[in-house]
């Protein structure tokens, strides 16, 4: 299949930093049929093309797919070999974790020890604990076990014997335990399998009734579940009734009094409960969320109280008290865009109109979203001040190893690997030379790498940071859609940076991030590949747009919040548009990521509008 793809790709004229050498076109062809011949098992035709391509780029990987293919046959001298050849590829990262896992399967310990280097892979970090238990040191194996225990998402089967160890030998206290049953129960519903067979017999009753509640937080209403008087109850009814207030304020709101009464409360419990029904409240722009945390006192204002004052008071459009609460941020905070720009808007409805204005033309200058609202407030035209006077060369880029690996792959639509190339020679560059990859990246058209290359390297030409990616595909589906195509790019890179193969973790697909549901609901008989095909996700993503801006009267931001948070759970929200100015609107939604998402949206589409006009 990669050869086919290869073959047709070699049809296509593509624009690069250089024009492909027969050579190179040769080399490409010979490494494809290599990497095919030892997936036949065709270990001669493989060797034979291999020898040949000792002085391509893409060498290394001919010899990394070679020693992986059998590597539970691979003899150390051969690892050892590759990791000191090719030390500076990230493939020997890679030929290094595949080596650690097949020496903990084979219980090598000795070897595990030997290979091992720090990692964040909880799985490897365990066989490491385990290897040292195995080789007598236990002392040094025991240490690990608390930041291990507490650092894993979910409990993996190779922590398993380290963690029972731990439990046998009374290092895997009670109080450690606890702990994790803590950090499980407020991040998810449910406890994760293996943790539950690690329940010492004290814990396995307050750990079920916890899951209970958290699958139905009203049951803090029922004292006989609570009638044990000790710590871990406790904590268990503080826990639940918080959780409670993030999913129904305004009932426990209402509880609250009768909760107090039955309950044997702290002032420290009762501060901490009036604090998240307060903030529950003002996330749901109820009226009374400012009596609310009112209540809340001094020791107990953290800085969610700080904020959430400020878009309670916006909600009720109190400019008096905007004012007065982003006065109250720390000074640092409070110079950031956001409160400068509401701070503006406080003081020109309050008739300082003058002191606004020159706020106002301070924000118009810098590149974001309240750069753009300010220059509206304004009543201007966007077009910030750039100071990107830098001078690239391009040649002190390409003749990098990494970045002809990462060019090669890319042209051989070895995507993956090519990122992990790409990633390899940027991590340690500095703000000039990324600026100089960046425009490297823009010239292959490798939009994703171009935009987040210089979005580290904290460049700003809007070319690079904002690229008119699949212009042909986003104008002829906008035009069939009646849309605006700076919107439908902005979407788009805001979904997916570009990136046609973009998969998330919940299953959206493609540039525009279309769910296989939402894809077939627009289309009928197309497939997962069908919707990670570019012409075909621009296409159904832009009629999945229109179909939210018909749906929304046309009104972009509401459409734009929906595309992110999904039409359903914005319906209660729609009201409140009809009341309030859009800025506002935007800024007490209850979801920072669809706020944030909004906001870059926003600011990409009018972008996008001044490149569209310049091109």
């Amino acid at each position: 299949m990669r050869l086919l793809i290869f073959l047709i790709s070699l049809l296509i004229t593509v624009t690069a930093a250089r024009a492909d050498s027969l050579t190179t076109t040769a080399d490409r062809l010979a490494f494809v049929q290599a990497e095919s011949s030892l997936a036949r098992g065709n270990i001669f035709n493989f060797r034979l093309l291999s020898s040949q391509l000792q002085q391509y780029v893409l060498y290394p990987y001919l010899q990394y797919a070679a020693i992986t293919q059998q590597l539970d046959l691979t003899a150390q001298p051969q690892v050892d070999n590759f990791l000191q050849t090719y030390a500076d590829t990230p493939l020997a990262a890679r030929l290094r974790i595949d080596w650690l896992f097949s020496l903990a399967v084979k219980q090598q310990w000795q070897c595990y020890l030997k290979y091992y280097q720090p990692t964040t892979d909880t799985t490897l970090q365990c066989y490491y604990a385990q290897a040292l238990w195995q080789t007598q040191q236990k002392n040094q194996a025991l240490k690990l076990l608390p930041d291990l225990w507490l650092s894993a998402n979910d409990v993996p089967d190779a922590c398993m014997p380290i963690f029972k160890i731990g439990q046998a030998s009374g290092a895997l206290t009670t109080d450690l335990v606890w702990q994790r049953v803590q950090l499980e129960l407020k991040n998810k519903k449910s406890l994760d399998k293996n943790l539950l067979t690690l329940l010492p017999t004290v814990l396995q009753v307050p750990a079920k009734l916890w899951q209970i509640v958290r699958d139905k937080p009203s049951l803090v209403t029922d004292p006989a579940l609570f009638a044990i008087n000790d710590n871990y109850t406790h904590t268990i009814l503080l826990d639940s009734i918080q959780h409670f207030a993030v999913q129904k304020p305004q009932q426990v709101a209402a509880l609250w009094p009768a909760l107090q009464s039955e309950y044997n409360f702290s002032e420290q419990d009762k501060q901490i409960i009036t604090r998240a029904i307060a903030i529950e409240l003002a996330r749901s722009a109820d009226p009374d969320a400012l009596n609310w945390l009112a209540q809340v006192k001094p020791l107990y204002v953290n800085n969610l109280v700080k904020i959430w004052r400020i878009r309670a008071a916006l909600a009720l459009q109190n400019w008096i008290l905007v004012r007065y609460f982003i006065a109250q941020l720390p000074v640092a905070e409070s110079q950031q865009s956001i409160w400068q720009y509401w701070y503006a808007r406080a003081l020109a409805q309050t008739d300082q109109l003058t002191q606004a204005q020159t706020i106002y033309q301070q924000l118009a200058q810098q590149v974001n979203y309240y750069g753009l609202l300010a220059s509206q407030q304004l009543r201007n035209h966007y077009q910030p001040v750039i100071n990107n006077d830098a001078q690239v060369n391009l040649a002190q880029i390409t003749i990098i190893p990494a970045i002809q690996r990462a060019y090669e792959l890319y042209s051989l639509h070895m995507i993956n690997d090519a990122r992990r190339e790409w990633q390899w020679a940027t991590k340690t560059m500095d703000p000039s030379q990324l600026r100089t990859a960046a425009q490297l990246a823009m010239q292959w058209n490798w939009y994703d790498r171009a935009l987040m290359t210089a979005a580290k390297a904290g460049d700003y030409d809007f070319a690079v940071r904002f690229p008119v990616a699949y212009r042909a595909q986003v104008i002829s589906s906008a035009q069939q859609q009646n849309l605006d195509p700076a919107w439908v790019l902005a979407i788009m890179r805001q979904e997916s940076a570009f990136m046609p193969d973009a998969k998330s973790r919940v299953g959206a697909l493609g540039l525009m991030q279309l769910m296989p549901r939402t894809a077939r609901l627009l289309s009928t008989n197309i497939g997962n590949l069908g919707i990670l095909n570019a012409n075909n996700n621009i296409t159904l993503g832009s009629r999945y747009l229109n179909h939210l801006d018909s749906e929304f009267d046309n009104n972009q931001t509401i459409a734009t919040a929906a595309y992110n948070i999904g039409p359903t759970r914005l319906q209660k929200w729609l009201p409140l548009y009809k009341k309030l100015p859009a800025d506002i609107w935007v800024d007490i939604l209850p979801w920072q990521e669809t706020r944030n998402y909004v906001r870059t949206v926003t600011l990409a589409t009018a972008i996008y509008r001044q490149q569209l006009r310049e091109i």
